[in-house]
């Protein structure tokens, strides 16, 4: 427990007058064409043409289909270095309900290595503002597949970017994110150090989202540490923070980090309030891992409260998304999760086959979680 599908609102058909804007600012129109040499470089850019003025996704296509104009038109201009065109496709500001842009948009729905293949496209083919974006997302979904030493090795390169350039935002996320590493793995006095510095850099410069997210990871470092109540005051101001932002993801994270501390301490009611909240705002705006994480919290509150029928499906869910979007933590997790329901429900066995599952994927993945599955499957082998 911790902090794409079909039916988001992502840009389906986007609108003539859009994708006229979308040209203009890439600045290429069909009467251009006739005049690009030589004819190799002409074809990428008919191709480039074809799928932002002519491609119609199936209308119940996932949502990678739904941008795949976008992703296609970003690899043809690559394909010919055209960088800057590259750039802006990159940061398209899409018509989703978080309004993110495309390479975000991406993480948004848990479309992870898609986006690293975006990034190691344009990484070092522009600007260093441009590598600061593209290291900064490599290392989150580095993360978020379970690689944590390729993502701390990313965030590291974004911090020294950013203190070259004197770019203190940059410079603050960066080490918020090396926080949220050093957390992963366990080691969370050493993640409490970044938080913090992230912390008072970030009231430094008035940057209040960044402040609650300081918040909130701080939150979860407390947790982990034992501190519930010290988390829970953490997570509040977070989710103050976020409403008065109007950040919905941020709230809905800051709600699920909420009822995570609850659910320690054994008020299921409390936890199992936030985790719907938490879970009805990630179906809001799409965010695949959100929604795994409320379902897996949910799950073993239901666990805790005898509702085994509740449990099962709430937690096969998260176990699915997790393996959807390639979250291997929370698939383990998902797996151990499981093992413990079918423990409660006296079937050792496959109790046991969960359990083992788990084990091996969180050491593979080298985080505190092995060790919980450890104890789980001694108790299992009694």
């Amino acid at each position: 427990m911790e902090n794409r599908p079909a039916n988001s609102e992502a840009e389906e058909n986007p609108s003539p007058s859009r994708t006229e804007a979308i040209l203009d600012r890439l600045q290429l129109h069909p009467v251009q064409l006739k005049n690009i040499l030589p004819r190799w470089k002409r074809t990428h850019y008919r191709a480039v043409l074809n799928w932002l003025t002519h491609y119609q996704p199936k209308p119940n296509g996932s949502n990678l289909d739904r941008v795949r104009n976008y992703l296609e038109a970003f690899r043809h201009l690559c394909e010919i270095e055209d960088w800057e065109r590259a750039r802006v496709v990159l940061f398209l500001r899409l018509d989703t309900p978080t309004g993110d842009e495309l390479h975000k948009q991406l993480e948004v729905w848990g479309y992870y290595r898609e986006q690293i293949e975006l990034y190691e496209s344009i990484l070092g083919k522009g600007d260093l503002e441009l590598d600061l974006t593209c290291l900064k997302g490599l290392g989150t979904a580095y993360s978020y597949l379970g690689d944590y030493q390729q993502a701390i090795a990313c965030h590291q390169k974004h911090l020294q970017i950013a203190r070259i350039l004197g770019n203190r935002q940059s410079e603050s996320i960066a080490l918020g994110n090396l926080g949220l590493e050093y957390y992963y793995i366990g080691e969370y006095q050493r993640a409490i150090e970044y938080h913090e510095r992230t912390l008072q850099l970030s009231r430094e410069i008035g940057d209040r989202l960044g402040e609650g997210q300081a918040l909130g990871n701080l939150g979860l470092a407390y947790h982990a540490m034992g501190d519930y109540q010290r988390a829970i005051a953490q997570h509040e101001k977070d989710l103050a923070i976020a409403r008065e932002m109007n950040d919905r993801l941020g709230e809905g994270q800051a709600l699920g980090n909420l009822g995570y501390a609850y659910y320690a301490l054994h008020d299921y009611d409390r936890a199992l309030n936030c985790e719907r909240q938490y879970l009805e705002i990630s179906r809001e705006i799409s965010f695949r891992e959100g929604e795994g994480i409320a379902l897996s919290n949910m799950g073993e509150t239901y666990i805790r409260l005898d509702r085994y029928g509740d449990a099962l499906a709430a937690l096969q869910e998260a176990l699915d998304i997790a393996r959807e979007i390639g979250d291997r933590h929370g698939e383990a997790e998902g797996l151990k999760n499981l093992s413990e329901l079918y423990q409660h429900l006296e079937e050792p066995q496959v109790a046991l086959n969960y359990c083992q599952q788990a084990l091996a994927i969180a050491r593979g993945l080298g985080v505190p979680l092995a060790q919980e599955c450890e104890t789980l499957l001694k108790q299992l082998l009694k």
